[in-house]
């Protein structure tokens, strides 16, 4: 195969800068996640499987994957602010993902709040969506719009990690 690229695709290629090209090749996305080393073995093993079910063309399952993947991340915030037993004791309980977003999102910076607030939505939608028994329509722009919602959440999470993690 070969690409061409234009003089106005090179200039958006430099421009680039901070953003992160996500690649769902299966060892390409894995690497991407390396540095959040804090976050749990269950967060890389639902990660690893989001990219698996886009690389098998499973759309549907790689939007749950990533809502499981973003979970994960919430619960090792709250694990690492709460401690993991009061975590879980929380996340068990009636209503306990919504309870643990408020646990580690309480004292954030409204700029945290703002901006990790969407993401947790998906985190509600994915879950949800993949526990109906209604067809779905999603595909392959859903799937890959939630891999690229998952690695940016993940680096927020991972960026702001002490101040989300910290208790007042």
């Amino acid at each position: 195969t070969t690409y061409s690229v234009t003089e106005a695709g090179k200039r958006w290629l430099k421009a680039g800068g901070d953003l992160a090209f996500i690649s769902v090749d299966f060892e390409n996305f894995a690497t991407l996640l390396e540095p959040f080393e804090e976050f749990s073995p269950a967060f890389f093993e639902r990660a690893r499987d989001a990219s698996l079910c886009w690389r098998a063309q499973a759309y549907f399952a790689c939007c749950a994957m990533c809502g499981a993947a973003a979970e994960a991340v919430l619960l090792s915030l709250a694990s690492a602010k709460l401690g993991e037993s009061k975590a879980l004791k929380i996340y068990a309980s009636k209503s306990g993902r919504a309870r643990i977003e408020s646990e580690v999102m309480g004292q954030a910076k409204a700029f945290i709040r703002q901006t990790l607030q969407p993401l947790f939505g998906s985190i509600a939608y994915w879950r949800d969506q993949s526990t109906h028994g209604a067809s779905s329509a999603i595909g392959r722009d859903e799937a890959l719009t939630a891999l690229r919602g998952l690695f940016y959440y993940s680096k927020l999470a991972h960026i702001h990690w002490a101040e989300l993690t910290t208790t007042a």
